[in-house]
This record gives structure tokens, C-alpha cells and sequence, in this order.
């Protein structure tokens, strides 16, 4: 498999920056996972409105599906078929607007199998784990600490993990993770690899990365940009 970050902010973007946007990519096969503020711009650097083989959403939240809501329209003005689209069934006037979109726990892309797990959010929100062959890919989505979090983080060879605060500024009551805690899940559930995403523009990803390695010396805060071999 392969990962391109296309966006890696939230819950706005930086400067010349995009929130969150994923491209998992495996023999030809290309999965948008969430399509957030200027997401859509940094896709098209990559593959063209055709190459999408599927779109997937973690939550329905505006950071995570604001460009999204418009591939529809580009099909149809393109005169190209609309991908399959999986996605969350609340809040309910936010999937409205994703015509024939679905939403399954567990299905399969190409050989790419995603299963998905929830996750402790302030509205329906998902985890995601991709496996292929013998490799996994996990995404943890918006999420706070919860009982299940190691457990679907397990054994991953690249985490892909929610840093939206510095420790400091985290309580138990938040909707995201900590850099520290995204390390802590790391270590505890055998990861290989931690990419910190859904950066806050007023932290300094240098510090979220720095917080993470006291916990998990292999992570790194993600950039637009970056490709991961899994």
C-alpha cells in the first residue's frame, strides 16, 4: 500500500494548507479517505476525478468532508460515473448531501479489506483499519482516548494518528488526541511507524512531533505531500 497525505490540518487550514485528506493507493487502485478544505487542489497532483476507485469518510464533520461534498458535482459536470462512497449515517442533514453514499463496517476496495471501529467523538466517528497482504494501515479519525484505542491500533505498520493538541492543553473531555497520547497508543499496541495528522495551525508541528517521541521515538507530524511505502 501506499499513503499520500493530501491534507493534514484541522479543524481549519493553515496557510497554502488543506485539513484532512488521505490517498490509499494500491495496484491502481485509489482511495480517498475524508477530502477536507483544499483537499480536492492537492488530489488532482496525484491522480485524475476518474482514478478514484472509492471515497471514504471518517466523520461528517466540515474539516473532514467540505471538498468532498462537491466530487458529485464534478463527476456529473465531467460526465464520469460517481465512486462508491462510505460514510458515516449521522449528522443526518450532512449525509444528505452525499447522494448514494453507504455505510458498512467491513468491506473491501481491490485487495485493500477496510474494517472499521468507533471512535470517541462528539458526533459518529470512525477508526480505520486497511490491511493488504500482510501489511496495516490505521487510521485513528477524530478521536479522544477510549478502552478500545490500543486494540485497534494493534500491531499497525503505520498509524496514522489524531495530534490535534499539545498534552497541555488536552483533558479526558476533548474531542481529540494529545501528541503524547498518540505515542502512548503507539508504543502499547506494537506499532512500527506514527505519522501525527490533524495538526492544529497554531501548534508548531515540531513540538507535536517532538511531545510524541518522548512516548515513541519513530513519528513524525505529517506533510502535505509525504508518500509512505507500507
Amino acid at each position: 500500500m501506499r499513503l499520500t497525505i493530501l491534507g493534514n490540518n484541522g479543524p481549519y487550514p493553515a496557510a497554502s494548507g488543506a485539513c484532512s485528506g488521505y490517498l490509499v493507493s494500491h495496484n491502481n487502485i485509489n482511495v480517498l479517505v475524508d477530502c477536507g478544505l483544499g483537499v480536492t487542489a492537492n488530489l488532482l497532483k496525484y491522480i485524475s476525478f476518474e482514478e478514484i476507485s472509492a471515497v471514504v469518510f471518517t466523520h461528517l464533520h466540515f474539516d473532514h468532508v467540505s471538498d468532498g461534498l462537491n466530487l458529485p458535482v464534478a463527476m456529473q459536470v465531467l460526465s464520469l460515473p460517481c465512486p462508491k462512497i462510505y460514510a458515516p449515517e449521522t449528522p443526518v442533514g450532512v449525509r444528505a448531501l452525499l447522494t448514494g453514499a453507504v455505510f458498512s463496517e467491513k468491506f473491501s476496495v481491490g485487495d485493500m479489506q477496510f474494517e472499521l471501529f468507533p471512535a470517541k467523538h462528539p458526533v459518529e466517528a470512525y477508526s480505520i483499519r486497511i490491511t493488504c497482504e500482510d501489511k496495516v494501515l490505521v487510521m485513528t479519525g477524530d478521536t479522544n482516548w477510549h478502552d478500545n484505542l490500543v486494540s485497534v491500533c494493534r500491531d499497525a505498520d503505520l498509524l496514522l494518528a489524531d495530534a490535534a493538541f499539545l498534552h497541555a492543553d488536552w483533558n479526558e473531555n476533548k474531542p481529540h488526541l494529545s501528541a503524547m497520547l498518540c505515542g502512548k497508543a503507539a508504543r502499547e499496541a506494537g506499532a512500527k511507524k506514527l505519522v501525527l495528522t490533524h495538526l492544529n495551525p497554531k501548534n508548531s508541528p515540531d513540538a507535536i512531533e517532538a511531545e510524541a517521541r518522548e512516548q515513541f521515538g519513530d513519528a513524525y507530524a505529517a506533510e502535505i505531500g509525504a508518500v509512505y511505502e507500507i
